[in-house]
């Protein structure tokens, strides 16, 4: 499982107020990718693993309440571990804090789209806003870029989102690639797509331009 370490404020254990583990999931169905807005905030399905839970118990408890989906019988593949110090951390009872979250996310591949209404979300999840849909990994960037939060621990999942889609962007290039083609000769779908769209994957850039409803550029680079 590839590591990721994001400390921009280069904080010490030391300096730590606290540490949680989380486990999340990539999940994949053809070309669209399940997302969760909680909180006016986007992130991946997942969360916190509780005491005495392994990494695959606590994402199948997770996927379960949040998703209806029991991944019991789904080949789940570790993906990245993403280690992120959050240096001034607005927690939620209120406090400023340092905080290491480590996330080990995982891919979970299916052939079936998710019913999103069997979920059994918790009492506070019931209690704010909850949302789960999935989206075309096409317009992910676009629905990243242009999403609008109020919420002050929006930032710190924002950072963590881009990466973990830039890497999955590396692995599944050419998914990625077969989006980019399916919307380009797919009228309904081409109308979907901003003025000007562009899709970095470290290694290539792949860019799509529209204008007037037409194509006015389509590269590979």
């Amino acid at each position: 499982m590839k590591r990721i370490i994001n400390n921009p404020g280069n904080l010490t254990d030391e300096s730590l107020d606290m540490t949680t583990n989380k486990v999340r999931a990539i999940i994949l169905n053809d070309l669209y990718i399940t997302i969760v807005d909680y909180e006016n905030v986007l992130m991946l399905p997942g969360g916190k693993v509780e005491y005495g839970e392994n990494e695959r118990e606590a994402l199948t408890r997770e996927l379960k309440e949040e998703l209806g989906l029991d991944i019991c019988n789904y080949k789940v593949i570790p993906f990245v571990e993403y280690n992120h110090y959050l240096h001034n951390y607005p927690s939620k009872n209120g406090e400023v804090i340092n905080k290491l979250v480590t996330t080990k996310y995982f891919i979970v591949k299916t052939g079936n789209k998710i019913d999103l209404s069997k979920n059994n979300l918790t009492e506070s999840e019931k209690n704010q806003t909850f949302i789960a849909f999935n989206k075309s990994i096409l317009f992910i960037d676009s629905l990243i870029n242009n999403y609008n939060s109020n919420n002050p621990r929006w930032p710190y999942f924002e950072k963590e989102l881009k990466d973990i889609l830039c890497e999955l962007k590396i692995v599944f290039k050419e998914l990625f690639e077969d989006a980019a083609r399916e919307a380009v000769q797919d009228p309904d779908s081409w109308k979907m797509i901003p003025d000007t769209a562009v899709y970095i994957d470290n290694d290539n850039v792949i860019r799509l331009i529209k204008s007037d409803k037409k194509v006015a550029d389509y590269s590979w680079s």
